[in-house]
């Protein structure tokens, strides 16, 4: 009884068996999405930078705020004559006593009343930059659908184009030993083609697509996944919008568009804190003081000033004029974007077009000859003529499969081009 409690506890010491491959992950298009923007290192980082941007509100409205403190202090001295101790000390005047120690505690205050828009432009710049960072992020995002979006079609493709191929072998039709010699040499040809063709998927081009896609999702390249989509099953829109209608879209969804004017902005609050450096600044101080050789401390001061400084730059026109020049460049930055952007729509809204054209006419074509090809090859035609229809049937069955795949391709492509998701 010992013996076998002591092989049950160490097979669950040991756990599975080493080489043992996890469960499979099931995986759909959504999924690869979610699983994407969670694991994505650059959108990771972004979230980042919005978070640093947000405490840097809170810093640059906290200039608004009186500057506070205490000061304690503890001094011993000999002197044979009256002095004045360093200011980081209080700047008192010493003079000689039986006593050499001397304690301070200080409070002190002041207030910023006019700083000529400095703190004011601060605030502006911060949440500028804020509204950069999550335009960023918003980019980032838009990206990853995309890339991660193509990645899957790739995968299912080469899944659906095995299963496709397969189909195919098992269409060839019968050979018969009254076939002449060219006809069986061409079912042989055919039958290798096919083969070859089936091992390139298989061997090749799947576990290509398979690792593309586990590091666009960010997924450990050995882990086993179970995609539940099929190409059939990912959504195609009838029609494309209009040319006007993308661009709109472009202008509204886009977020470069909205980067560069934030861009724009803050060049232009930049221009205005230089601006803001010839202006003075006006401030209240206060300072109360309890000073003594012994405890507890009686001896009190206080003072109260109210002070003006007008700054002075060397480099205050040069800052000012890089400053501009920062701002032009912004704007001529904005129109070029703009104009990239709508290329860009213009290309993939062409594209699109075209592609759902040639799905549509695929796919006509592709129901018309499957029909064709049902009927013939259980009449009693040659098998040459069977191979002939064969090869046409074959041919037409890969185009529309690659029809289907380049018209994904290019809705993808087209909803990275405008900014959102077609419907």
């Amino acid at each position: 009884m010992t013996r076998h409690l002591l092989a049950v506890i160490l097979l669950f010491a040991v756990g599975p068996v080493r080489g043992e491959s996890p469960m499979a992950k099931k995986l759909d298009l959504k999924e690869a999405v979610r699983l994407s923007m969670l694991n994505n290192p650059n959108l990771l980082s972004a979230l980042e930078d919005i978070a640093i941007a947000e405490q840097r509100i809170r810093m640059a409205r906290h200039l608004r705020y009186p500057h506070v403190g205490l000061d304690f202090s503890a001094l011993d001295y000999k002197s044979e004559s009256s002095f004045v101790i360093t200011e980081h000390s209080g700047g008192l005047l010493m003079t000689p006593t039986r006593r050499d120690q001397l304690y301070t505690g200080r409070a002190f205050f002041e207030e910023e009343l006019y700083t000529g828009g400095r703190t004011h432009n601060a605030i502006i710049l911060a949440k500028a930059a804020l509204e950069k960072a999550k335009t960023l992020r918003d980019d980032m995002q838009i990206r990853i659908v995309r890339d991660v979006s193509v990645r899957f079609l790739e995968y299912v493709h080469c899944q659906r184009r095995i299963t496709l191929i397969r189909e195919l072998m098992a269409k060839l039709p019968a050979r018969s030993a009254s076939s002449g010699v060219a006809a069986r040499l061409l079912f042989d040809d055919e039958r290798l083609e096919l083969a070859s063709l089936l091992e390139e998927a298989e061997v090749k081009e799947l576990p290509v697509a398979r690792g593309a896609l586990l590091k666009a999702i960010g997924m450990d390249l050995s882990r086993d996944i179970e995609v539940t989509d099929v190409i059939e099953e990912l959504e195609m829109v009838p029609a494309a919008p209009t040319l006007e209608q993308a661009l709109s879209w472009a202008r509204e969804y886009r977020p470069e568009y909205k980067s560069e004017a934030l861009e724009s902005e803050i060049d232009a609050t930049e221009v205005a804190i230089a601006l803001a450096g010839r202006k003075p600044i006006v401030s209240l101080m206060g300072m109360y003081e309890l000073t003594g050789a012994d405890f507890p401390l009686r001896s009190n001061n206080w003072s109260g000033m109210l002070r003006m400084h007008l700054p002075f730059s060397w480099d205050y026109w040069t800052t000012i004029r890089e400053r501009k020049a920062q701002l032009r460049k912004g704007q001529v930055r904005k129109v070029d974007i703009g104009d990239k952007i709508s290329l860009e729509v213009r290309q993939w809204h062409g594209d699109l077009s075209y592609q759902i054209a040639r799905l549509k006419t695929f796919r006509q074509r592709e129901r018309l000859w499957q029909d064709a090809y049902d009927a013939a090859i259980g009449g009693g035609d040659p098998l040459r003529d069977k191979m002939e229809l064969f090869l046409r049937y074959k041919r037409v069955r890969l185009h529309a499969l690659q029809a289907l795949e380049d018209a994904l391709l290019a809705r993808y492509e087209f909803e990275h081009a405008v900014g959102r998701e077609l419907r």
